[in-house]
């Protein structure tokens, strides 16, 4: 069963606006709020576009959305850098090609545009009720279900869809694309713990944090490496290492941690403990003094060799501090 796609709910609810959906579209780039691309909505201008252009972005654009989450396509908006830092923005229309017949066009290109062929692709022409001559194509790619895709007409190249772009993917990833089952599977989970675990009324209690890792995959995996995002500001307080793993300092990141040897499959272990510079309850205090709101955010990217890269990401709340939970770290792309 497909998972749910945040594209293909857009989709759905594009179409959903029936004989509206052309003035909805077409007032975009005058919108309020700015209608940016994304890792799973393009956009591309129409006018003066040749038939081979129009065949190598199509091919593009499907395996890229195919091989990542799926995407949203539109034909006939242009877009434009806005903002700071820049982003891609809807500007306004730019018509091309009678919408039914890029449509036409488009579904004659598909089964051959990648390798393997992208399955349950949908594309709706959307005609200016006025001038049936100009007007939107909006396409909907899901995500394969056999991955990664070949773009045939874009230099037979493999894509994958990050930030608001279409980019080749590293060896890395298309390793774990083509062989999933020779990679490893590894989970980050943030656990916390006050110390001393049984409460002395007259001795301070600390907070500690504890980030696991879990290999839950079929092989060893080596060299794995952890480095905290943000900068030293997000992450004041101490260090330590309890199944010796390698703490290094770079000129890239707060701080990092190197594992000691190969993480085996089944195998959990602490890449660092936290203890941030703030107690739970002071010396000989019966009241716990952690400020309203308290928050802690780990945001990590994780690296192994031969292995994908990712970032993982996990905010413990006021609330968890108290009750000493564990947390499983929200995983993202490298990108």
């Amino acid at each position: 069963m497909p998972r749910p796609s945040i594209a293909e709910s857009f989709f759905r609810d594009l179409i959903a606006k029936g004989g509206g959906l052309f003035a909805h579209l077409a007032g975009l780039g005058s919108a309020p709020v700015l209608t940016t691309e994304s890792e799973w909505l393009d956009c591309k201008g129409a006018a003066r576009i040749s038939d081979a252009d129009v065949q190598k972005y199509w091919s593009k654009t499907l395996a890229a959305f195919g091989t990542t989450q799926g995407g949203v396509l539109i034909w006939g908006l242009d877009c434009r850098k806005q903002g700071d830092p820049p982003v891609d923005c809807v500007t306004g229309p730019s018509y091309g090609a009678t919408p039914a017949a890029l449509k036409s066009r488009l579904m004659e290109l598909h089964h051959l545009a990648t390798d393997p062929p992208i399955q349950g692709v949908e594309v709706e022409a959307v005609p200016d009720p006025a001038d049936a001559s100009r007007g939107f194509v909006v396409c909907f790619v899901p995500e394969n279900g056999v991955k990664p895709a070949r773009a045939e007409h874009a230099g037979k190249q493999f894509y994958i869809r990050v930030g608001d772009d279409s980019v080749v993917p590293s060896t890395a990833l298309l390793r774990a694309l083509f062989a999933p089952g020779s990679q490893a599977d590894l989970a980050v989970r943030v656990r916390v713990k006050h110390w001393p675990e049984v409460p002395d009324e007259r001795s301070a209690t600390h907070i500690q944090f504890w980030v696991d890792i879990t290999n839950r995959g079929l092989v060893s995996v080596n060299g794995v490496y952890v480095a905290l995002m943000g900068t030293d500001r997000h992450y004041a307080g101490s260090f330590t290492t309890p199944d010796n793993w390698k703490q290094r300092s770079t000129s890239s990141w707060p701080t990092a941690f190197e594992a000691p040897r190969p993480i085996h499959p089944g195998e959990t272990t602490t890449a660092f403990r936290f203890e941030p510079g703030i107690l739970l309850k002071q010396k000989d205090a019966t009241a716990h003094i952690l400020p309203n709101g308290y928050q802690q955010v780990f945001d990590l990217r994780i690296f192994a060799e031969h292995q994908a890269g990712f970032r993982a990401r996990v905010t413990i709340l006021e609330n968890d501090v108290y009750h000493r939970v564990a947390r499983d770290c929200e995983i993202l792309s490298l990108g």
